[in-house]
């Protein structure tokens, strides 16, 4: 089963990316949304649209509001792979 990653949004070394199961015949069986960032969070992946932005948005002014994470992006080490 194939997975399409897809960025939504990205700020402030936060990702906000939909992850859709791909079928044999290209019908998207699952999706859910996944937050990736700088911070050591760990957030479950989320089937809900408006929830995944709210953490976000939450993760976002955290990592605004910290300087190890402000830092690294000033650096330039918050690429994400």
């Amino acid at each position: 089963m194939a997975v399409r990653n897809t960025l939504l949004k990205s700020q402030a070394g936060v990702r906000l990316e939909l992850l859709e199961r791909i079928g044999t015949h290209g019908a998207v069986l699952k999706a859910e949304y996944r937050l990736r960032s700088l911070r050591p969070v760990r957030v479950p992946r989320l089937t809900n649209l408006e929830a995944a932005e709210d953490a976000y948005d939450l993760e976002v002014v955290g990592c605004l509001m910290d300087p190890v994470v402000q830092d690294m992006i000033q650096r330039g080490a918050a690429e994400f792979g």
